[in-house]
Protein backbone atom coordinates (compact mmCIF):
# COMPACT_ATOMS: atom_id res chain seq x y z
CA UNK A 1 0.00 0.00 0.00
CA UNK A 2 1.60 3.49 -0.95
CA UNK A 3 0.31 6.86 1.04
CA UNK A 4 1.69 9.30 -1.99
CA UNK A 5 4.76 8.46 -3.05
CA UNK A 6 5.78 6.45 -0.23
CA UNK A 7 4.74 3.36 1.72
CA UNK A 8 2.33 3.57 3.98
CA UNK A 9 3.30 3.71 7.56
CA UNK A 10 1.33 1.36 10.13
CA UNK A 11 -0.51 4.20 11.92
CA UNK A 12 -2.10 5.57 8.07
CA UNK A 13 -5.53 6.02 7.84
CA UNK A 14 -7.65 4.52 5.00
CA UNK A 15 -8.61 7.92 3.39
CA UNK A 16 -4.17 8.57 3.08
CA UNK A 17 -4.27 5.47 0.88
CA UNK A 18 -3.85 6.10 -2.62
CA UNK A 19 -2.25 3.18 -4.18
CA UNK A 20 -3.30 -0.68 -3.61
CA UNK A 21 -1.25 -3.25 -5.53
CA UNK A 22 -1.40 -7.11 -5.22
CA UNK A 23 0.71 -9.96 -7.00
CA UNK A 24 0.10 -13.70 -7.10
CA UNK A 25 1.32 -16.70 -9.98
CA UNK A 26 -0.91 -19.74 -9.90
CA UNK A 27 -0.12 -23.05 -11.93
CA UNK A 28 -0.04 -26.89 -12.03
CA UNK A 29 2.37 -29.85 -12.74
CA UNK A 30 0.92 -33.03 -14.11
CA UNK A 31 2.93 -35.86 -14.55
CA UNK A 32 1.70 -39.42 -16.33
CA UNK A 33 3.62 -42.40 -16.32
CA UNK A 34 2.29 -45.69 -18.65
CA UNK A 35 1.65 -48.92 -17.63
CA UNK A 36 4.41 -51.24 -19.95
CA UNK A 37 4.01 -50.32 -23.11
CA UNK A 38 2.41 -53.00 -25.69
CA UNK A 39 3.33 -52.66 -29.51
CA UNK A 40 0.10 -54.68 -30.39
CA UNK A 41 1.82 -57.29 -32.37
CA UNK A 42 0.53 -61.00 -31.04
CA UNK A 43 2.98 -63.81 -29.56
CA UNK A 44 5.31 -60.73 -28.47
CA UNK A 45 7.16 -60.21 -25.21
CA UNK A 46 9.19 -57.21 -24.57
CA UNK A 47 12.69 -57.98 -22.67
CA UNK A 48 12.31 -55.14 -19.91
CA UNK A 49 9.80 -52.97 -18.37
CA UNK A 50 8.94 -50.26 -21.42
CA UNK A 51 7.03 -47.27 -19.92
CA UNK A 52 6.24 -44.00 -21.93
CA UNK A 53 5.79 -40.83 -19.74
CA UNK A 54 4.62 -37.08 -20.63
CA UNK A 55 4.23 -34.49 -17.95
CA UNK A 56 2.69 -30.64 -18.19
CA UNK A 57 3.65 -27.77 -16.31
CA UNK A 58 1.64 -24.20 -16.47
CA UNK A 59 2.14 -20.97 -14.71
CA UNK A 60 0.56 -17.47 -14.68
CA UNK A 61 1.60 -14.77 -12.84
CA UNK A 62 -0.28 -11.13 -12.60
CA UNK A 63 0.54 -8.05 -10.83
CA UNK A 64 -2.08 -5.08 -10.33
CA UNK A 65 -3.78 -2.68 -8.46
CA UNK A 66 -6.16 -0.05 -7.82
CA UNK A 67 -5.57 3.75 -6.89
CA UNK A 68 -7.36 7.00 -7.24
CA UNK A 69 -7.65 6.80 -11.37
CA UNK A 70 -8.82 3.07 -11.60
CA UNK A 71 -7.51 -0.55 -12.14
CA UNK A 72 -4.33 -1.27 -13.49
CA UNK A 73 -1.92 -4.15 -14.46
CA UNK A 74 1.62 -3.98 -14.04
CA UNK A 75 3.43 -5.29 -17.07
CA UNK A 76 6.67 -7.52 -16.03
CA UNK A 77 6.78 -9.85 -13.22
CA UNK A 78 8.37 -9.67 -9.83
CA UNK A 79 9.65 -12.93 -10.57
CA UNK A 80 11.79 -12.43 -13.51
CA UNK A 81 9.22 -15.85 -14.94
CA UNK A 82 7.20 -15.39 -18.15
CA UNK A 83 3.91 -13.81 -17.41
CA UNK A 84 2.44 -17.17 -18.62
CA UNK A 85 4.21 -20.48 -19.45
CA UNK A 86 3.42 -23.57 -20.30
CA UNK A 87 5.49 -26.70 -20.55
CA UNK A 88 5.06 -30.19 -22.14
CA UNK A 89 7.53 -32.92 -22.57
CA UNK A 90 6.55 -36.79 -23.78
CA UNK A 91 9.29 -39.28 -23.60
CA UNK A 92 10.10 -43.24 -24.75
CA UNK A 93 13.07 -45.43 -23.75
CA UNK A 94 15.90 -45.00 -25.87
CA UNK A 95 16.40 -48.65 -26.35
CA UNK A 96 13.30 -51.03 -26.82
CA UNK A 97 14.70 -54.95 -26.98
CA UNK A 98 11.63 -57.38 -27.88
CA UNK A 99 11.07 -61.21 -28.91
CA UNK A 100 8.37 -61.42 -31.58
CA UNK A 101 7.54 -65.08 -32.55
CA UNK A 102 11.21 -66.02 -31.20
CA UNK A 103 12.98 -63.61 -33.36
CA UNK A 104 15.34 -61.40 -31.51
CA UNK A 105 14.98 -57.29 -32.23
CA UNK A 106 16.46 -55.14 -30.28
Amino acid sequence: MWCGESPCASTALLVDVTDVEIGFAIGRNAIATSTPFRFGVPDSESGRTTLASASVAWRVEFRGGIDRNGFYLVPGTSSGLPEVSLDATASMPETIEATIAGLLSG
